[in-house]
């Protein structure tokens, strides 16, 4: 894919950065805590996504087809300050795709990151569209909020303090 970003650079940076600064974060009460709400709102998608079948879907589309949203290029969406975020949710960044032509974050199991792109939690393809009723397509949406949310808060937060340290993430 041309003018295809290379993430490789924002991985390593982030990696950098959680070894030098993670330690210092994760015993901030105020970053700590907004860290916790975060994960608790993304367990609470990941639930309603299982729950709905959503997961199992894009999944099956992935495996199927190579799906219109985890494809190669797609992990250029992500910088210093959601792979930094992932870090530190314990989350094991990989440094290279696992599967060809696909988005280097994505695995036979679904996506390796917890902190995931506005995007990625907010494309529904047509299928699960034409499968989910408006209710449940509303629950989902207003779910993927509260953890788009979250992320905000945290990353208000976490950025200021980061940029106080000399780390730039643009």
């Amino acid at each position: 894919m041309a003018g295809k970003r290379d993430v490789s650079r924002d991985i390593a940076q982030a990696k950098r950065v959680f070894a030098e600064l993670g330690g210092q974060i994760l015993a901030r009460p105020e970053l700590a805590g907004l860290l916790a709400r975060f994960r608790r709102q993304i367990e609470a998608t990941n639930r309603l996504f299982g729950e709905m079948d959503v997961a199992a879907d894009c999944a099956a589309c992935c495996d199927r087809e190579k799906g219109p949203c985890c494809f190669d290029g797609a992990q250029g969406w992500y910088d210093l300050r959601l792979l930094l975020i992932n870090l530190l949710l314990g989350v094991q960044v990989p440094d290279r795709p696992e599967l060809v032509d696909d988005c280097w974050f994505n695995s036979p199991t679904g996506c390796k990151l917890l902190a995931k792109d506005s995007i990625c939690l907010n494309f529904f393809c047509p299928d699960i569209q034409a499968r989910l009723n408006d209710a449940e397509l509303l629950a989902l949406r207003q779910q993927v909020g509260r953890e788009l949310l979250a992320c905000l808060d945290l990353e208000t937060a976490l950025l200021p303090w980061l940029r106080a340290r000399g780390v730039s993430w643009i």
